[in-house]
């Protein structure tokens, strides 16, 4: 039967997504689980199962081959319908929803099947942990409770992975602000390129227009009122010259293509006209697609006379560079600071008259390289920009201010040449203060490290936890005297065996023994050697079992034996064999017998509390009988 899609499936894939664990290597630590899984419950085979959209896919596997199956195959598929209860599936071939399964008819021939679903803190079953055997059969409450338990460390292990990448996910945060960084930088040198006042810049995605101040201007336009929609700002020329300055536009936006055009003013017919020289230039993103488009408009028209105009040009130069967030600076053929802006006042301490007129040669600087290594002169981006023509990028230095403050900056240099020329007039030089960059950097490497070190104390309280899982388990089901299995293993395996009897009818048999005389051994000899009477009838019975034989202290001086298919004659036989095997062994203070009742299971008895009281009361005739002896309970009293 194909399974149902469960109500909440788009959430539930969302939340499978989320955890990023399909289709990735085998984990130890998974594998564990699965293994751990299979001793606990008994079965051959064991799986971490996580169900997609068209299959499931085993993260870990125990016992099987495949490392997926389809969805319409799959068990976990029904086992995820109902996250706060676990499947269990005794008999395949008589459950309708899998009789006709490939899984049941052919390999691996599923019969009983057990699946805890992996929930997520917010409800979502994202597949199971089940245990898988090849016969008919059921698990205990504990094993359950248990395999419920594993469940939950899966979930664990992959929230635990999630931190671990929501980490990577700082780390890359950190990487975006850098190329965030560098985007600004790279704003910066396309501004280095565009001459001229009236600049402007426009983000494509979201529409922002962002004017300069000599822009507004330039246009008669109040910076109270803020930038102009794109369709108002097209009014502001001549019909004729609107519609081609739109048609640039979309050019540079579609493919890249810069324009460089003579605008007219829509004015009055009675006034002369003005004429703009627009220059725009689209810049791409790492897609290769234009982002932003940024350009200038030049007043063009021949009615002020050349000193207004270069008066004019200046101040625009000085709003231009001082509105710049980076520093800038402009040096001669000689190296000598001719201009510089607020901003370079202000990440180097020093004022305009300062540092106009002094060269990169100057020894004040006191330059250095990323590594703290003194900075050469002959090699700072300015000089070697002068020198070979090239533009220098990216180069980091630290400067110490008056003050001695360090600061540390991302210099660019770019040479400046007259039309027909080799050798540069001069270069423009722009910085970026990125001391709290590397502070963030080097608080980065230290999050790093603590977070490495708390998952390094994690995994170790993993280990830890998971050893005293192991030791609880062991002290469950062990005696602690004698080290057989104790009371609770015995009754826990008789079932079992009780159960498979059901199944296979295959024989069964099983002894209670009684040490003959403890009492008086212990009234007589003490304690402590009583206990050692008791430690060495278990290794005699321990060493006499055959492999398939379960023995285990039943309290007291008493012992039991389970005797898988082992039928009245041969059970006889077994007990006679344990009862000559304590008779003579060496013992310290007297001679060791044993009383044993025997008995096989018949269609008389109804459970095995009546299996186990026909044992006693053979047991209690083999005492009364004489002591050292086997009774079995088909004898007639």
């Amino acid at each position: 039967m194909k399974p149902p899609i469960p109500a909440n499936e788009p959430q539930r894939l969302a939340a499978l997504g989320r955890y990023g664990i399909v289709d990735t290597p085998a984990d130890e630590e998974f594998d564990e689980i699965t293994r751990l899984a299979s001793d606990i419950c008994g079965t051959p085979i064991s799986l971490i199962s996580l169900v997609t959209e068209d299959r499931q896919w085993f993260k870990s596997r125990f016992g099987l081959d495949a490392p997926e199956t389809h969805r319409d195959l799959a068990f976990c598929a029904h086992a995820i319908l109902e996250p706060r209860d676990m499947l269990i599936v005794q008999n395949a071939t008589e459950d309708p929803r899998f009789q006709g399964n490939p899984l049941v008819t052919g390999d691996p021939n599923i019969r009983f099947y057990a699946g805890a679903p992996l929930v997520t803190g917010g409800g979502h079953a994202l597949g199971t942990l089940c245990v898988i055997d090849r016969i008919p059969r059921d698990i205990t409450p504990e094993q359950r409770r248990n395999l419920r338990a594993l469940a939950n460390q899966v979930v664990a292990q992959f929230e635990l992975r999630i931190r671990v990448s929501e980490q990577n996910t700082l780390i890359e945060a950190q990487r975006q602000m850098e190329l965030a960084l560098k985007e600004s930088e790279d704003r910066l040198k396309e501004a280095q390129r565009v001459t001229g006042m009236g600049s402007w810049d426009y983000d494509i995605a979201t529409g922002r227009l962002v004017w300069s101040e000599q822009l507004f201007r330039l246009m008669d336009r109040d910076p109270a009122q803020g930038e102009p929609d794109y369709a108002t700002q097209l009014k502001m020329y001549h019909p004729e010259d609107a519609a081609k300055l739109h048609e640039s536009v979309q050019r540079a936006i579609k493919d890249g293509t810069a324009y460089s055009l003579d605008l007219r003013r829509a004015t009055p017919e009675d006034e002369p006209s003005q004429w703009l020289h627009a220059i725009g230039k689209s810049i791409t993103g790492s897609s290769g697609r234009a982002v932003r488009l940024v350009g200038t408009l030049t007043d063009i028209t021949e009615r002020r006379l050349a000193s207004d105009a270069l008066r004019e040009s200046e101040e625009r130069f000085r709003l231009a560079i001082d509105s710049l967030h980076e520093g800038f600076v402009l040096q001669n053929s000689e190296n000598r600071i001719i201009v510089c802006n607020a901003r370079t006042e202000s990440i180097l301490g020093l004022t305009r008259e300062q540092m106009e007129g002094r060269t990169a040669m100057d020894p004040r600087w006191r330059a250095m390289r990323d590594d703290g290594s003194f900075f050469p002169v002959e090699e700072r981006p300015s000089v070697v920009a002068l020198r070979e023509g090239i533009e220098q990028h990216d180069v980091v230095m630290g400067v110490h201010k008056p003050d001695g403050e360090l600061v540390w900056v991302s210099v660019n240099a770019v040479p400046l040449f007259y039309p027909g020329q080799k050798k540069p007039y001069s270069v423009v030089v722009t910085f970026a203060d990125i001391t709290k960059r590397r502070w963030l950097e080097g608080q980065m490497v230290i999050q790093m490290q603590q977070t490495q070190e708390a998952n390094i104390r994690l995994e170790a309280q993993q280990a830890e936890l998971a050893a005293a899982n192991c030791r609880l388990e062991s002290l469950a089901k062990t005696d602690g005297l004698t080290g057989l299995f104790n009371h609770r293993s015995f009754h826990e395996q008789l079932m079992s065996e009780y159960e498979r009897n059901s199944r296979s009818h295959a024989p069964l048999s099983m002894l209670l023994m009684d040490v003959d005389s403890f009492k008086s051994f212990n009234d007589t000899f003490g304690h402590p050697a009583g206990d050692g009477v008791l430690r060495g009838v278990g290794r005699a019975l321990q060493n006499t079992a055959r492999n398939t034989d379960f023995v285990a202290r039943y309290g007291g001086e008493e012992f039991a034996v389970i005797l898988p298919d082992t039928d009245e004659h041969l059970a006889r036989v077994a007990a006679e064999r344990f009862r000559t095997a304590i008779e003579s062994a060496e013992w310290e203070h007297r001679s060791i017998t044993v009383s044993i009742g025997v008995t096989t299971l018949s269609q008389d008895a109804s459970d095995i509390h009546a299996l186990i009281e026909d044992a006693d009361k053979a047991l209690y005739r083999s005492k009364h009988a004489g002591r050292n002896r086997v009774t079995h309970s088909f004898d007639p009293a």
